[in-house]
């Protein structure tokens, strides 16, 4: 029976070769119609050119497969294995020398693909890598590292698109060199979250920020651990500093985070940088307290309110030098000779109505206004010469009355000799 049936087979090939008409054999491949059904095509030479076979519910084959073209032709590049044509038109095919063709779109692991080449991977724990390229070769040779390309995308436009070898990445450029340490060359400029990219590097979170008061989005983090098992991260926030929805309220917040702790801005991240574009402030400070700012030029320590002055410190000072610099009206002139010193009675007449010295501020002036060290020592030196001045001149007083004194006490003892002299007589 077989052999009837591959003789069959052969006169129904040759008359379609001849008479260029298609011809349908069916053979039962589940082995119903046929004990043992086999279909086997030999070239000339006797080599197998197709070759099927199946017993009950299992497919049995030789070492080669249950498909096997042979040419004998095999380096010829036009030397085809299989074609697959519609109405002339080649689909698909596969050439003698291991290259092949597809027309269409080619779905692995899914039948309906939507790109030239679509690849699906269903989870499975026994098979979690999608898609893997592996090249053998001997490492730390040019050849292997350089010359080897896992992935190579070029244009028309721009040349070299994305290149992968097996020491890095190249994007607009030939990978690093086998040699080199880098791992990714990168032409022109790179965003993140945006394509429009004015620099070298441009990250954008197209997350609004929150109209409330400490509202915050997180911009940037960089991290490491600190030698031990902290995780130390310096975080870039934009932070809402008042209530409200425009840029005015808003502030960039540079802080130090560790681990999942110190994550709220203005509130307990850790030796912290903020920047309000809208005052011109600069600040410094740690959780909720502001050590350093600067306003508009003007520095504060303890306060961002300096009340309009160069420097302003909410708190104690000490210093172990400092030189407060005047320009003008140092008063060396109260020791010029037309200089008028006011009398001491005008002196006691001012303190009695107002309760200071003339020319210092008062006690509620201080507490309002505070004192100018500078100007208050030229006012204090300024008192301290016109009391020297008042000291000399008691004391040039003071001896003149002396000096009248002693001549008073002399023509009293001259007196009193006269007289006693005239009682004897």
């Amino acid at each position: 029976m077989k052999k009837i049936l591959l003789l069959i087979l052969a006169g129904l090939t040759s008359v379609q070769f001849a008479n260029a008409q298609t011809k349908t054999v069916t053979v039962d491949a589940n082995d119903v119609l046929n004990n043992n059904t086999k279909i086997v095509a030999q070239t000339s030479l006797g080599q197998s050119f197709f070759t099927g076979h199946q017993l009950g519910s299992t497919y049995s084959y030789p070492a080669a497969g249950i498909f096997r073209a042979w040419t004998d032709q095999p380096t010829g590049s036009a030397n085809y294995y299989y074609d697959g044509l519609t109405n002339g038109t080649i689909n698909f095919s596969v050439r003698a020398d291991g290259q092949g063709y597809f027309a269409g779109n080619v779905g692995i692991g899914t039948n309906a693909p939507t790109a030239k080449l679509h690849l699906f991977n269903q989870y499975d724990v026994n098979q979690p890598t999608a898609l893997k390229m592996f090249y053998q070769g001997t490492w730390g040779t040019p050849a292997y590292a350089s010359g080897f390309r896992f992935i190579d995308l070029n244009s028309t436009e721009s040349g070299k698109v994305l290149q992968v070898n097996g020491t890095g990445i190249g994007i607009g450029y030939d990978p690093p060199a086998w040699s080199s340490p880098d791992k990714l060359y990168i032409s022109g400029n790179v965003g993140i979250g945006t394509n429009i990219l004015s620099a070298k590097f441009t990250v954008y979170n197209s997350t609004p920020l929150g109209s409330t008061a400490k509202n915050n989005v997180l911009l940037s983090s960089v991290s490491s651990t600190a030698g031990t098992a902290n995780n130390f991260k310096n975080n870039l926030w934009l932070v809402r500093n008042a209530a409200g929805s425009d840029w005015t309220t808003a502030r960039l917040h540079d802080g130090i985070s560790v681990d999942v702790s110190f994550g709220n801005p203005q509130t307990d991240t850790r030796t912290w940088w903020e920047r309000d574009p809208n005052q011109d402030i600069q600040s410094w400070g740690t959780s909720g307290n502001t050590y350093l700012s600067i306003n508009a030029g003007n520095v504060g320590v303890g306060t961002i309110d300096t009340k309009g002055y160069k420097f302003a410190v909410n708190g104690n000072v000490i210093a172990t030098s400092m030189t407060v610099k005047l320009y003008a009206n140092w008063p060396d002139y109260v020791f010029k000779k037309d200089y008028t010193l006011p009398a001491l009675t005008d002196v006691k007449t001012y303190i009695d109505e107002n309760h200071h010295l003339p020319e210092i501020p008062s006690e509620q002036e201080v507490a309002k206004n505070g004192i100018n060290l500078g100007e208050m020592n030229k006012l204090l030196l300024k008192k301290v010469e016109e009391l020297t001045l008042y000291l000399i001149e008691k004391d040039k007083n003071e001896k003149e009355n002396t000096a009248q004194l002693k001549l008073m006490a002399q023509e009293i003892a001259n007196l009193k000799k006269q007289v006693t002299h005239l009682d004897k007589k």
